[in-house]
């Protein structure tokens, strides 16, 4: 999908078309993807998912390009860019979302200034507003 050279990704782990890895995914520099990855990818830097890709991860990267298919969810610190004909099934959250014409997306998604991680809280907002404090007893009398 892309050349690491022209794309400024030297010294870029690259999972090429064929290859299956399973387990956390985890580096500090860029990664290029065109095999299958199952478990979860990790990189402070970017993350290139190729067409003939096939995630099933959780993604968590400063960057992500998709053009292959992602099961997972995605937290994308500054950027997220669907190429036309990538698939993702799952929430995604970034602060810059970008989406070409046939690319599809099945998930909820958070964009914006709000920090990415938090947007994909377990917690939705509308929960932690319902909590209601313990109570306590005191001096035999319920108090929040």
């Amino acid at each position: 999908m892309f050349t690491q050279k022209e794309e400024g990704f030297a010294g870029a782990t690259v999972i090429a078309e064929g290859v299956i890895v399973e387990g956390n995914f985890k580096g500090d520099g860029p990664m290029i993807i065109d095999g299958t990855v199952k478990g979860t990818i990790a990189t402070s830097k970017s993350v290139e998912i190729g067409k003939s890709a096939t995630i099933e991860a959780n993604i968590k990267a400063d960057s992500v390009v998709i053009g292959g298919f992602v099961k997972g969810n995605i937290v994308a610190k500054s950027r997220l860019e669907l190429l036309s004909g990538s698939h993702v099934e799952g929430d995604i959250a970034t602060g810059t979302l970008i989406v070409a014409e046939g690319a599809i997306l099945n998930g909820k998604c958070t964009t914006g200034t709000r920090t990415p991680q938090d947007a994909l809280d377990t917690k939705s907002e509308a929960a932690k507003l319902k909590e209601v404090p313990q109570q306590q007893k005191i001096n035999g009398k319920a108090r929040v």
